[in-house]
């Protein structure tokens, strides 16, 4: 039996990657496991992963197709469930650790059996921290940062994809996340995924780790602001209600065109667009 498996998911990162499996294989429970996801990278990953997986007893899956965050994530989850596991711990390669997290947070969902999915607070290079954010659906600017004051545990709506702890029993039932975005909004709808099955989400303040964000979302460029766009409509059309979309859509109409005039480009309009249509101008 797996008490936890760590997932990474790798895209054109691998020194990040296994930088984190390293820092995580020394904290680790001998019933924990390491999966490493490579998404397709186009470079040199595999060839440099595989020795070192190997040396070090990682699990290396590699993906036949970068089918974005969540089609990678699954994988992992699936065979986090073949090795029995009771947890998975989602991190981004570019997270670094720099304190306590992986007893404390497990502890944590040991006594809070509603808690689906538990996550440290994010801190940046900028002195900033990220705690989890609350939805509005039908609006442009559709997210509010969390403030946290203390460090006891906080319920919270949603929190950042970039480093969180699920349930496997909570996944048994309600699925895994949802392979339609290929990148943000995931977790976010996986959040409200449990909250409507009536688990729980927690910010752990107490908690810490360090990302910066968007090591791998820079190597193609446009991708980020893209998916920012299309998956805002989409995510409207699949969470929330019939006036919600009609709210977004008509509030998008006027600043999409003025988003293509001010960047003499018609990509705004196209991605709000493939939102509605499902759309992925990154497919394949």
């Amino acid at each position: 039996m797996t008490r936890i498996a760590f997932l990474l998911l790798n895209y054109n990162v691998a020194k990040e990657t296994i930088k984190l499996a390293k820092s995580l294989a020394s904290l680790i429970d001998e019933n924990d496991r390491i999966i490493i996801i490579d998404n397709k990278s186009t470079d040199d990953s595999v060839e440099f992963m595989q020795p070192i997986a190997r040396a070090l007893h990682f699990d290396l899956i590699l993906s036949p197709k970068n089918g974005g965050y969540a089609s990678g994530n699954n994988l992992g989850i699936s065979r986090a469930k073949k090795l029995g596991a009771e947890y998975v711990f989602i991190m981004n390669p570019d997270i670094k650790l720099n304190g306590p997290l992986i007893e404390p947070i497990y502890n944590f969902m040991i006594s809070h059996k509603s808690c689906a999915i538990a996550s440290p607070s994010l801190a940046n290079s900028k002195g900033t921290k990220k705690y989890g954010k609350r939805i509005s659906f039908g609006k442009i600017h559709f997210e509010d940062e969390i403030l946290v004051r203390g460090f006891r545990p906080q319920e919270v709506q949603t929190v950042d994809g970039a480093c969180y702890i699920v349930r496997m029993s909570a996944i048994n039932k309600v699925g895994k996340l949802p392979e339609l975005y290929f990148l943000n909004f995931e977790e976010t709808e996986w959040c409200l995924m449990f909250q409507r099955a009536k688990f729980k989400i927690f910010s752990l303040p107490m908690l810490q780790v360090f990302h910066e964000e968007g090591s791998a979302i820079r190597k193609t460029s446009g991708m980020q602001v893209y998916f920012l766009r299309r998956n805002l409509v989409l995510f409207n059309s699949r969470m929330g209600s019939k006036g919600d979309l009609l709210k977004l859509i008509l509030k998008l109409i006027p600043f999409s065109v003025c988003q293509s005039i001010k960047h003499l480009s018609l990509d705004p309009i196209h991605a709000y667009v493939d939102g509605i249509t499902g759309k992925n101008r990154f497919d394949g």
